[in-house]
């Protein structure tokens, strides 16, 4: 028993070091495994962004909002969200004047945009509204 008290006593340091370092990768290695899947979610983050700007280039009047991100076997792939989005007017954006909009059965237009809708001369039928002048891109 002695002996191995001495041997303690002359590799005290060592020991400390390697308990210390053994005990540092046991934590490290805990928190990992608790946080994998935050830390995989990561690494995607960082490969979205890479495909996101290779094709940014090839989108350069597209509004990235409007599409989906997926990913299958052969990496990500960008889709469009609401179905066909075609730009119009090569892209510049030109004026929409107001217009009546149906709406869902059920569904009425406000108050304010009835009366919006009157000073310019529109009936409102049931289940529409009025959509004010606006400024578009793409259809």
């Amino acid at each position: 028993m002695n002996k191995v008290k001495d041997l303690a006593k002359k590799h005290k340091k060592a020991i400390i070091i390697t308990a210390s370092v053994a005990g540092g990768l046991l934590v490290g290695g805990v928190a990992v495994y608790l946080n994998r899947a935050k830390l995989a979610e990561l690494i995607n983050c960082k490969e979205i962004a890479d495909f996101v700007a290779t094709k940014r280039s090839e989108l350069p009047n597209s509004d990235l909002n409007l599409l989906e991100l997926s990913k299958n076997k052969d990496g990500f792939q960008l889709t469009d969200k609401v179905g066909g989005i075609h730009l119009l007017n090569n892209g510049e954006p030109f004026p929409v004047k107001g217009h009546a909009r149906n709406l869902p059965a059920g569904q009425n237009a406000s108050a304010e945009k009835i009366e919006a809708a009157i000073r310019i001369g529109i009936v409102l039928e049931e289940n529409q509204t009025y959509v004010e002048d606006y400024i578009k891109n793409c259809a």
